[in-house]
């Protein structure tokens, strides 16, 4: 402290050209000052650090609820695709059972004119055969007619 009273004392010297004792009361009003500053500087210090753990406190909790925040958005988000989704789904269903019924409707339309045909064709082909074996039963007849006749002319002779 004397080497500042003592460069307080040089610099009064220097610009006012008076010098002054190291008792002079102007010393003392220094030395308050000082102090004063001092302890202005350490509540200044204090108070920041008090501010800072303050400001630190309020940024966790604002941290905090926008993470809360954030959650439910998302989950909200989540809960309202899913049910999106849900009854996209279930609108699907309804086409793809629609479109099931429809096919198979169809296919079964198709399977009786199938059958309908191949009983036709089945039909067809049984009198096609029943008319080639009276045919045959025909021939053979004949045959036998020519023959039995060609044998009996042959024995009258």
């Amino acid at each position: 402290m004397e080497d500042k009273h003592k460069e307080v004392i040089a610099k009064i010297a220097k610009q006012h050209k008076v010098i002054i004792g190291e008792d002079d009361p102007l010393l003392m009003i220094l030395t308050l000052y000082e102090y004063m500053l001092n302890q202005s500087e350490s509540r200044l210090e204090q108070r920041q650090r008090e501010f800072d753990e303050h400001h630190e406190a309020a940024l966790t909790r604002f941290n905090q609820a926008m993470v809360e925040r954030f959650e439910h958005w998302n989950n909200a988000a989540n809960n309202k695709a899913s049910n999106t989704i849900n009854i996209g789904l279930e609108q699907n269903q309804e086409q793809i059972n629609i479109e099931k019924k429809r096919f198979f409707t169809e296919l079964d339309d198709r399977l009786v004119q199938q059958q309908i045909i191949t009983t036709t064709a089945a039909e067809k082909i049984k009198k096609a055969a029943t008319l080639n074996f009276g045919t045959v039963l025909l021939v053979i007849s004949t045959a036998l007619i020519l023959c039995t006749t060609m044998l009996l002319l042959a024995t009258e002779k």
